[in-house]
């Protein structure tokens, strides 16, 4: 009987030069954490949802979870808001040990010290703080109308999961869509639409 050849992967530090410091590792369900890096072949800014294999069909598993969340997240995509709003997944790729999740820079997480700190400093008193806090929020409600549209539950939505570059900027992203799941049954077009709350801070901001 011919032995199956088991496939082999280029280590991904081949592709991408990644920084010493990785972001809080998130826990429940496959470990993961995320991991700033810069392609080595374009030089460009990435950030990497890295998935430890276990040797098992459980990374299997993983691997058609994620590719099956690419697809519908690709599809989204396809239109400029959604960029805008969205953390932009690339591809996937893997080695050896660990599988990852390609995006588009995106800034860092929300829960990251420097935005905790700023948060218990009183940032968000004055009143043009405000106008960004909330303009933030109507950009993550958007993200996830766009996705509820396209029959998308995220079911994660947390401060590890919205991204930001800057301080006091109106340039929040909505992350960790590669993980949901489809919503079974009748879509939940219209979600934005239909809740006249965000129309109204769409129309006073």
């Amino acid at each position: 009987m011919t032995a199956v050849k088991k496939k082999t992967y280029p280590p991904l530090d081949t592709r991408f030069r990644f920084a010493e410091d990785s972001f809080v590792r998130l826990a429940g369900g496959w470990d993961s954490h995320l991991r700033p890096a810069v392609g080595v072949a374009d030089g460009e800014p990435y950030l990497l949802r890295l998935f430890k294999k276990t040797g098992t069909a459980l990374d299997d598993d993983l691997r058609a979870i994620v590719g099956r969340g690419l697809r519908r997240i690709r599809r989204v995509l396809s239109s400029r808001r959604a960029r805008d709003v969205l953390v932009e997944v690339l591809e996937t790729a893997e080695d050896e040990h660990e599988l990852a999740i390609v995006m588009v820079d995106p800034g860092s997480p929300i829960s990251g010290a420097s935005q905790r700190r700023r948060t218990r400093g009183g940032r968000f008193l004055t009143s043009a703080s405000r106008g960004v806090f909330w303009r933030n929020m109507v950009r993550v409600a958007e993200a996830l109308a766009l996705c509820h549209d396209a029959g998308i539950v995220h079911g994660g939505v947390s401060l590890h999961s919205i991204f930001s570059q800057l301080d006091d900027s109106a340039d929040y992203r909505l992350g960790g869509v590669c993980r949901c799941y489809s919503r079974t049954g009748r879509r939940v077009a219209g979600w934005a639409r239909r809740h006249s709350w965000l129309r109204f801070f769409r129309r006073s901001l």
